[in-house]
């Protein structure tokens, strides 16, 4: 009946987490844990309290408020916690993210790719994030977010700030091809070209298309491989013709 706001759990054991029904509790309500279980109940619990907008803190720091957005546990101080497992590749930092915990990447060995947030917020980490982790490359969008890395990065890491060209922004990997940022909400289509002669599009990032058009036809071309998360978010789309391996979850939100 959506009548619980809080839920309080006192168990201390991250093995036996109690299984909840979690209907009865309103959006957007407080889940309140001990500290030894916190990240266990995050993971376990990821998808409800994603999808119902739960807040999770723990018994010992109440204001601490967590929630997870596309797969990332996001702490209210405006830092980056954690992520759930993936297989991901490249990680989007969302805006207004200013910190990224030395730990935050635990168990992510896949990842080579963080895209820092596009409204230019220029994050703080540390040398332990590219010494434990499997960080290759950072995509910035300012040359204040390039500096900040470079200050903490060490030797190898390779720092490029994102290309514009008729509208878009994107980055392009070693083989030429691109992953395309985000696209000018004025187009009604795409043929594949707009980025120049050459430079195929591999990925489309999360968000890229987001609120774009209303937008008619796109064509990709053979070399598509993944389509980000909400991609195409109310883009109002019509024809779309690609071959990608890999389509995240909600890419085609509300088309």
């Amino acid at each position: 009946s959506d009548c619980l706001t809080k839920l309080v759990f006192q168990g201390t054991n991250p093995n036996v987490l109690p299984e909840v029904n979690f209907e009865d509790l309103a959006e957007e309500s407080k889940l309140v844990v001990k500290p030894e279980v916190l990240d266990r109940f995050l993971q376990k619990n990821r998808t409800v309290i994603e999808n119902r907008g739960f807040q999770v803190s723990d018994t010992e720091q109440p204001d601490v408020i967590y929630t997870v957005k596309n797969g990332m546990v996001l702490r209210n101080d405006g830092s980056l916690s954690g992520l759930m497992p993936s297989e991901d590749e490249v990680l989007y930092l969302p805006n207004g993210i200013e910190k990224i915990d030395s730990d935050a990447l635990q168990g992510q060995n896949h990842l080579n790719t963080i895209v820092m947030p596009a409204d230019g917020t220029v994050v703080q980490s540390d040398g332990a994030l590219f010494e434990k982790y499997t960080i290759k490359n950072v995509i910035c969008y300012n040359q204040d977010q390039v500096n900040a890395i470079r200050a903490v990065a060490p030797e190898g890491i390779t720092i490029q700030t994102c290309s514009k060209k008729n509208g878009y922004t994107y980055f392009v990997t070693e083989e030429n091809t691109a992953v395309l940022l985000s696209a000018p909400e004025t187009i009604t289509e795409f043929t594949g070209t707009e980025l120049g002669e050459g430079i195929s599009i591999c990925e489309i990032g999360n968000y890229a298309f987001d609120s774009a058009g209303p937008l008619g036809n796109l064509y990709f071309g053979e070399h598509l491989v993944k389509i980000g998360q909400q991609a195409f978010n109310f883009a109002g789309l019509t024809s779309f013709v690609a071959d990608a391996e890999s389509v995240e979850y909600g890419a085609f939100t509300e088309c």
